[in-house]
């Protein structure tokens, strides 16, 4: 008989999403990228959505890098003008908006000065993105504390010399500066 440790991983995940309500798996690397504490200290918000296109790039990548990319729930990536992004995220934000979930604090268009989107989790979100973050094994929180930690400091153009120097392919495609 042969286990595949990956996919019992992977199933893992799956049932502990289900038992906290949530609808699309993927929603579990969001939720807890905004769960993640820094330094021990909760940080349930990311300033811009541009911020937190990266770092579930980077949340991934580092699975990756530990063999175990595939036993996450994760969206799929789709290299843009503005740097690697996730598939369905403006879809995923909405939705997770909608059931109360994440607050969006969007830049008010008839305002001249930009001001970046600000997501932050309600109490509710906070709680479903603490049962599930509590629930992963110590390498995904380990991964996605990092991640949080070393990403959500840089700005636009920091994080773009960040994603060249670390992914040199994505240079040609991402050219272009975010500041969402």
């Amino acid at each position: 008989m042969y286990i595949d440790p990956v996919g019992a991983l992977r199933a893992y995940y799956e049932k502990m999403a289900r038992a906290v309500g949530l609808s699309e798996l993927r929603d579990a690397s969001l939720l807890s990228m905004l769960t993640a504490p820094i330094g021990g200290i909760e940080v349930p918000w990311v300033l811009r959505k541009y911020s937190l296109n990266k770092m579930l790039f980077y949340q991934l990548k580092r699975a990756e890098a530990n063999g175990l990319g595939s036993a996450f729930p994760h969206d799929n990536f789709v290299a843009e003008r503005k740097g690697p992004v996730p598939e369905n995220i403006d879809s995923d934000l909405d939705r997770l908006e909608s059931a109360g979930l994440i607050v969006i604090r969007r830049h008010d268009p008839t305002q001249v000065q930009h001001q970046p989107w600000v997501i932050e989790l309600t109490e509710q979100g906070r709680a479903v993105g603490r049962r599930f973050f509590d629930s992963t094994e110590t390498w995904f929180r380990r991964a996605t504390i990092e991640t949080k930690k070393e990403i959500l400091p840089l700005n636009p153009a920091k994080l773009k010399a960040r994603v060249h120097s670390d992914f040199p392919k994505l240079r040609r495609k991402y050219i272009e500066v975010d500041d969402s």
